[in-house]
């Protein structure tokens, strides 16, 4: 049972991250900020595409969701700052750093790997 749930939680982490995303999008669209929302919008789509091309080439599905998730948490951090909240968008600059730092890092490990195959 537990390598059933353990092999579909990618699959539920690619649909809840682009339905998130995408009610994102709808909020953007309410609040009137229609580029956010059509970004928003793209990206969640994107991420629910790349579930039926995530187990062919995982390496580059995983760069592409960490930065889509980075540009995401940038976004955000951005509205928050023009509204002038308090605190809160230092927050989300702390994750899109974070996501920043992971894709930098999956690179890295990435391309030393396939460096010494080539070898």
């Amino acid at each position: 049972m537990k390598n059933k749930l353990k092999a579909r939680l990618p699959k539920i982490n690619f649909i809840l991250g682009g339905l998130l995303f995408l009610l994102s999008s709808l909020s953007f669209f309410d609040s009137g900020q229609v580029p956010h929302a059509i970004i928003f919008l793209v990206l969640g789509l994107v991420k629910l595409i790349l579930l039926s091309i995530q187990g062919r080439n995982p390496a580059w599905v995983n760069f592409l969701v960490l930065g889509i998730n980075a540009l995401g948490a940038a976004i955000v951090a951005f509205d928050y700052q023009a509204k002038d909240a308090s605190a809160i968008h230092l927050v989300w600059w702390l994750a899109a750093g974070l996501y920043t730092l992971s894709l930098l890092i999956c690179l890295r490990k990435y391309t030393r790997t396939n460096h010494r195959i080539s070898n």
